[in-house]
């Protein structure tokens, strides 16, 4: 028997529903179905990159729909997660870029690299100061 994953749905979907539609995934806002026709389905798209976008389908005419039954809350794990060392790494990273996107450059900045004695213990007595 062939998996009923391949198969098109044959009703429209519900307020509320999450679909696949154009290679997306849509949350539906409202649906019209006037008699003897396919149904005018606005959507609303869920994913990251164009959250918020709008589109209006008929919903019959689409060649890629999908009604979205499953939730991806047991796929979450299913490639394992990060070794411990790696996520820590990751996590300093953030706060590191954190810090210093908001801190005042004398507190961050490194003088050492210019070679002067005297900027080193600028930099030292500004450091003190802040």
């Amino acid at each position: 028997m062939a998996d009923q994953a391949t198969y098109l749905p044959t009703r429209p979907p519900e307020i509320g529903e999450l679909v696949e539609v154009r290679s997306r995934r849509w949350l539906v806002e409202a649906v019209e179905t006037p008699p003897r026709e396919s149904a005018r389905v606005s959507l609303a798209c869920a994913d990251d990159d164009a959250q918020g976008q709008t589109l209006e389908v008929y919903w019959d005419f689409e060649i890629d729909r999908r009604i979205l039954a499953q939730e991806a809350w047991a796929d979450l794990g299913a490639k394992g997660f990060d070794p411990p060392r790696h996520f820590s790494a990751f996590l300093h990273t953030l706060r590191w870029n954190c810090v210093t996107a908001t801190a005042s450059p004398p507190c961050w900045s490194c003088s050492t690299r210019t070679g002067s004695r005297a900027a080193c213990r600028y930099a030292a007595r500004a450091r003190c100061k802040t």
